[in-house]
């Protein structure tokens, strides 16, 4: 006789949901973008809903559809419920992505409401960091690509670069 369950963390995972998970840790992006949106599409109230949506948004990005992942993290957003635990995260995703993609108002402002309504998570201090993080081009003409990296909170002097 196996043990008694009990509680919302004992229910058996949506069908399909494991799959989702599997494919993105093996980091198989097209698979989970396929299957990512069946999963949505045939069980959108599925308690596991936001995790999946938010693997599909990393999934594009890492497929190089920035545009693509910020529309989905949008929809996520609208559907997310306010003390959902994974804003967190969502704002630190949504922050990262926007940074890689050249949209530095959207990042800063993602960072910024991650900070403030979720300061004690780990997430808030990885925004800390990407706030002061952008990508320049090739800005010396090395034929590589540089990024700018700031520290308002820091005591060091103004330097004019680092190698």
């Amino acid at each position: 006789m196996s043990p008694a369950r009990c509680g919302p963390e004992a229910a058996e995972p949506t069908p399909g949901y494991l799959t989702v998970q599997q494919a993105f840790l093996q980091e198989d992006f097209p698979q989970v973008t396929m299957l990512a949106q069946n999963f949505l599409a045939q069980t959108p109230e599925a308690p596991e809903m936001p995790r999946v949506w938010l693997w599909l948004a990393l999934s594009l990005d890492k497929l190089e559809r920035a545009n693509e992942a910020l529309r989905e993290l949008d929809r996520l957003k609208a559907r997310l419920a306010p003390d959902d635990p994974l804003w967190a995260e969502l704002l630190f995703w949504e922050g990262d992505i926007s940074r890689r993609a050249i949209q530095m108002v959207r990042a800063r402002l993602a960072y910024q409401r991650l900070i403030e309504r979720h300061p004690t998570t780990t997430w808030a201090a990885q925004a800390q960091l990407g706030m002061g993080l952008a990508a320049a081009g090739d800005v010396n003409g090395d034929g590589y690509s540089d990024i700018l990296v700031s520290a308002p909170n820091s005591c060091l002097k103004p330097l004019a670069s680092f190698r």
